[in-house]
């Protein structure tokens, strides 16, 4: 019967090709492949070497090839082209919409309550007056080494981050193209400097457009990789015209240019872990290590109010843990529902619950006032004694206006007012969350979460509520990177794990930048070692 069924079978599309590097079901990937006997397109979008995935496709086809010809009779066509190509061809790249800039979540002090007393704002309306979301240059995760042999191939600077390198490279190689502005090597480097200059590189632009960008950073790249060779004895010993003292002078003085540069670069991420460190030395009770789960979910309420601040949201957070995930989701939602509670028992709130009241009554009096008056006759007797009706004074009343307190206040909850599903669908939605009654709690302050332990109707509605905008945040396995679609504008890692790697960061951080909304994706560590976020972004797929 399978058999019968599988000749049935014309064309295949394997999604996801990569996940033929999963340790669990990678077998299953491959021996799929061995097996198909019709054409088939593979796709994926952090396939690191394709000229070898592609080769071995090729052999396994030949050999399904041979196959087929001692199974039929000479001279018989083949039935379809056995050739695995690449597209694009010629080791081409397919670029993403938009660039990813890449975070660490560092907090000057861990865990904050939100503010439920005194001037408002309160809750997540209020600025935390923070900034901890600490941009890592991609530079920083760049050693000398790399620079003298190979630079990481993936490793993309974003466009602003291309523009501070040139300010970087030009401010600290500006004293030695001076001092040895003699020698051509130096007079070559300073044209080139001149160059990219982006006032001038851009000059002939009237709008820079992505390739434009990746172009000037593919040149800023080439030209600090020509720096790092410049540290080397090789280099300057293949330069004429130069007196032994120089050329070691010289060396040493481009190799301390160099560190100093890459130093610059990570000097933010190591100051906010060293912070921490001293944080969790002073007080063990109260702070947590940046590399632990408890650090993560003491952290995820500050992190996440950040990034609604700054306008960063709906974002993913990913953690490989089903019940982690659920951990960090309970956390989120008690701390939110305790302050609510708080903030409901305060003054200011006894305040506006009776003005609130005091406006719904007044609306509803002035509805039935105006009800009354269409109900009722005004009759006057005219100059000439007949008797006549008199249109009374038209009371404006508002009467789409809601003076009912929600039962989530929206300064305690992420759930965005910008939302695209009718109401009919939404209350269909609300009743079968009645049988999760915690998911529902958390769905109503903007709060969803995603993995295999979430039965799979509730987990497609916590998708389609996401997509709707309705959802601005939502914690998640890896199993949502995969073929699910769920842009958003911000990628949260939410912890480390032995199966992180650089596969399914790309994977899950690919998810950052929504095409047609967003022209940058934004990608936050949060509880992962900055020597795990270097191998992350330099390691080859």
């Amino acid at each position: 019967i399978h058999q019968k069924w599988a000749q049935r079978i014309k064309y295949i599309i394997f999604d996801e090709i990569h996940s033929i590097d999963n340790f669990g079901n990678g077998a299953v990937w491959e021996r799929l492949l061995m097996m198909v006997r019709a054409p088939f397109v593979a796709l994926s979008a952090t396939l690191g070497e394709t000229t070898e995935l592609c080769g071995w496709l090729n052999r396994v086809q030949e050999r399904q090839q041979a196959q087929w010809k001692r199974d039929v009779k000479e001279g018989t066509e083949p039935d379809q082209d056995y050739n695995v190509e690449m597209i694009p061809s010629n080791g081409g790249k397919i670029q993403r919409w938009s660039d990813i800039q890449k975070y660490a979540f560092l907090p000057h002090k861990q865990g904050y309550q939100l503010k439920t007393e005194g001037k408002a704002p309160y809750g997540l309306d209020r600025d935390p007056h923070l900034n901890d979301v600490v941009p890592v240059n991609p530079l920083s995760c760049v050693t000398l080494e790399m620079l003298r042999t190979k630079f990481p191939p993936d490793l993309q600077l974003v466009p602003k981050e291309a523009v501070q390198l040139f300010d970087l490279m030009n401010t600290l190689s500006m004293p030695l193209r001076r001092q040895y502005a003699a020698l051509d090597a130096i007079k070559a480097l300073d044209e080139k400097m001149m160059t990219f200059d982006p006032d001038v590189y851009f000059c002939g632009d009237r709008q820079i457009t992505q390739r434009r960008a990746r172009e000037y950073e593919a040149f800023l790249r080439a030209t600090l990789m020509d720096w790092g060779k410049m540290t080397t004895p090789r280099f300057w010993r293949s330069v004429a015209g130069i007196d032994k003292t120089t050329r070691v002078q010289v060396r040493k003085d481009f190799e301390e240019m160099v560190r100093k540069l890459l130093a610059g670069a990570s000097h933010a991420v190591e100051q906010g872990e060293s912070h921490i460190t001293e944080q969790v030395e002073a007080d063990p009770e109260s702070n947590f290590y940046p590399d632990t789960f408890e650090f993560v979910k003491h952290n995820m309420l500050p992190a996440l109010h950040q990034l609604k601040a700054n306008n960063l949201l709906p974002a993913l957070v990913f953690n490989f843990e089903q019940d982690q995930c659920d951990t960090l989701a309970t956390h989120l939602v008690e701390v939110l529902e305790e302050a609510e509670a708080r903030y409901r028992q305060t003054d200011v709130f006894a305040k506006y619950k009776a003005e609130m009241d005091g406006k719904r009554d007044l609306q509803q009096m002035l509805l039935k006032t105006r009800e009354g008056q269409l109900k009722s006759k005004n009759l006057q007797k005219g100059a000439d004694g007949k008797v006549e009706e008199v249109q009374k004074d038209h009371i404006d009343v508002d009467e789409t206006a809601n003076y009912d307190i929600p039962d989530v206040l929206p300064e305690f909850s992420f759930a965005s007012n910008v939302a695209v599903l009718d109401s009919a669908k939404l209350d269909e939605i609300d009743e079968q969350l009645r049988k999760l009654p915690f998911l529902r709690r958390a769905i109503q302050r903007g709060i969803g979460i995603h993995h295999a332990g979430i039965k799979g109707k509730l987990r497609n509605y916590v998708e389609k509520l996401f997509r709707m905008k309705h959802l601005p945040v939502v914690f998640a396995t890896e199993g949502l990177a995969l073929g699910v679609h769920s842009p958003c504008r911000t990628v949260v890692l939410g912890g480390d794990h032995i199966l992180l790697n650089t596969m399914q960061f790309r994977q899950m951080a690919g998810r950052a930048g929504r095409r047609g909304m967003d022209f940058l994706g934004h990608a936050v560590f949060l509880g992962v070692s900055f020597r795990k976020i270097r191998r992350l972004l330099t390691s080859d797929l």
